[in-house]
């Protein structure tokens, strides 16, 4: 059948035989963690989190500048099925929100709890720690 307008119909084939079932993953839970002085530039966020999935072959870690994860929003996608912990350098004094998901080939879980943190600053001489 041509469409109105004209047009070439579309007819999609699958050699794969019947679809697999939906395979459902645990999402992570109780996303938390904390920020540490490195340097002057640098502080250390280190996450911890609980892994609910049986069949997840990774996470993805998730940062970004606002609670929508629409700012500055960075990957890190790391390999492993019993990963409860991520560790990674940020600049000081910077506001970040965290979220994680579980996946594996076919499909991914939702994301867990955002976890929001503020990374260590110093004013004049003193250091001040703000965090959630």
């Amino acid at each position: 059948e041509i469409l109105p307008g004209g047009g070439w119909p579309t007819l999609t084939l699958s050699s794969r035989g019947p679809s697999a079932p939906i395979v459902v993953i645990a999402a992570p839970s109780n996303l938390t963690g904390s920020a540490v002085v490195v340097n002057k530039k640098t502080a250390r966020v280190t996450l911890t989190w609980t892994d609910n999935a049986l069949n997840e072959n990774g996470v993805l870690v998730q940062r970004a500048y606002d609670a929508n994860f629409t700012s500055g929003v960075v990957n890190a996608t790391i390999a492993g099925t019993t990963l409860t912990t991520f560790s990674q350098s940020v600049s000081r004094g910077v506001t970040f929100y965290y979220r994680v998901h579980a996946f594996n080939d076919t499909t991914q879980s939702a994301w867990s709890n955002t976890f929001t943190v503020r990374t260590p600053y110093v004013i004049g001489f003193w250091l001040a720690y703000l965090g959630d």
